[in-house]
């Protein structure tokens, strides 16, 4: 991410996944790329594998969590 984000150096908007099961993991990683200079973050649903999946409540709150953190826009 920050070899990209270095790259660039701001001339062109930069969109870092940051996606993971764990709302902390993904918590930290979304931080971490607006304070590195991201334009935006684009995040999956959490989930792991067919058998380990969040309900539509766990997904709403991951979610929220995630624009909790941070100020730049959220692509799902």
């Amino acid at each position: 991410m920050t070899l990209c984000l270095d790259h660039v150096a701001g001339r062109v908007p930069v969109i870092v996944t940051c996606s993971h099961f764990s709302t902390d993991i993904a918590c930290a990683r979304v931080k971490r790329a607006e304070a590195a200079g991201a334009a935006m973050v684009m995040m999956m649903p959490p989930y792991h594998g067919a058998l380990l999946r969040a309900d539509d409540t766990g997904v709403y709150e991951h979610f929220a969590r995630l624009a909790e953190a941070i100020s730049i826009p959220i692509m799902i």
